[in-house]
C-alpha cells in the first residue's frame, strides 16, 4: 500500500497506459526506468496520518486540538452568545446569534444563520446554513449552485 505525496512532471501522462487500469509502481515507474528517467525521492521521517476518507479528516482534524481548543480564522464574526467547542472555523465566516457548533470543520466563507446547532460536520466553502438547522454527522458543499449533503458513517 503507497502513503505518501508525489510531486511529478506532466511528462508522467507519456508514461500512463491508455484505456485500462493501471499501477504507478508497477506500470509507469517500471516504464522510466527502462527509458533511464530520473527519479527522485525524500523520505520524510516524521508523523504521517493517512486521510483518504471523510471520517478520518475529520477524526485526525480534530485530534490536532485540544477538548477546549479552537481554531479561529481571520474575520471570523462570531455572535458572543453563540458556542464552539472543539472546532475550525475559516477566514471571513459569519456565525450567528446562539449557534452551537461542535466537534467540526468549517471552511472560509460560511454562513450559519442563528439558532442553529452543527455538530460533526464539515461545511466547505461558501455554505450558507439556515436559521434554526440542526446538523449532525454530515458534509455540506456546494455543487455549482445547489447545495449537497453526504453522511458521516461513525465506525
Amino acid at each position: 500500500m503507497y502513503c505518501g505525496a508525489m510531486i511529478l512532471s506532466d511528462q508522467i501522462f507519456d508514461f500512463i497506459p491508455r484505456n485500462m487500469p493501471s499501477d504507478i509502481f508497477k506500470d509507469v515507474f517500471t516504464a522510466l526506468f527502462k527509458k533511464k528517467k530520473r527519479i527522485k525521492a525524500f523520505e520524510y521521517k516524521g508523523p504521517w496520518i493517512e486521510i483518504g476518507t471523510i471520517l478520518r479528516y475529520l477524526k485526525h482534524s480534530l485530534e490536532c486540538l485540544t477538548d477546549l481548543e479552537n481554531i479561529i480564522g481571520e474575520n471570523v464574526k462570531l455572535h458572543f452568545s453563540s458556542k464552539v467547542m472543539r472546532s475550525v472555523i475559516g477566514k471571513n465566516s459569519l456565525i450567528e446569534k446562539n449557534v452551537i457548533i461542535k466537534n467540526s470543520i468549517i471552511w472560509d466563507k460560511v454562513i450559519v444563520e442563528h439558532d442553529s446547532v452543527i455538530e460533526n460536520c464539515i461545511l466547505t466553502h461558501n455554505v450558507h446554513i439556515s436559521s434554526f438547522s440542526k446538523i449532525k454527522n454530515k458534509v455540506i458543499f456546494l455543487e455549482g449552485d445547489t447545495l449537497k449533503t453526504w453522511e458521516i458513517k461513525q465506525k
